[in-house]
């Protein structure tokens, strides 16, 4: 009897470490510096843009970046798409959005300071935004690739 107990007590020790190399685990790495190949693609969210008539919940941002230079387009949930630019530069990057109001936004840029990778395949972009619309701007960013 007392063997049984302390195999039941060895087993339940021992489940911690078993779940965490279990192959349906997802193997999350901390957030990276940014890179071409990380910010390519096409990321979901939130941005707290307010522009008259718009909505920028459930936005997209579509990035085609080729080193340093990024272009692409933003599609606001509501409202027109808007084109992008930007670079990568040392650890981040930094994206301009252009053709907002321009009595309401002023210089608003979306800084990327790291992407953080799940199952080695990018998966959030981490950053804040810049500028003004209509207020200063200085929320943070967190947009996850489609999955």
């Amino acid at each position: 009897m007392l063997t049984s107990r302390i195999a039941v007590c060895l087993c339940v020790l021992a489940l911690p470490s078993c779940r965490e190399s279990s192959p349906t685990a997802p193997f999350i790495q901390g957030p990276q510096r940014v890179t071409t190949q990380g910010l390519h693609g096409d990321w979901r969210g939130f941005l707290a843009l307010y522009p008259e008539g718009e909505d920028w919940r459930g936005t997209v941002l579509s990035i085609d970046a080729t080193r340093p230079a990024i272009t692409g387009q933003i599609l606001p949930r509501i409202g027109p798409p808007r084109a992008i630019t930007g670079e990568i530069h040392g650890q981040g990057a930094t994206i301009f959005i252009h053709g907002l109001p321009e009595m309401q936004c002023q210089g608003v840029s979306i800084v990327v300071e790291a992407i953080e990778y799940r199952n080695n395949q990018p998966f959030k972009l981490i950053g804040h935004l810049s500028g003004r619309c209509p207020d200063p701007l200085s929320h943070v960013l967190l947009m996850r690739a489609p999955s």
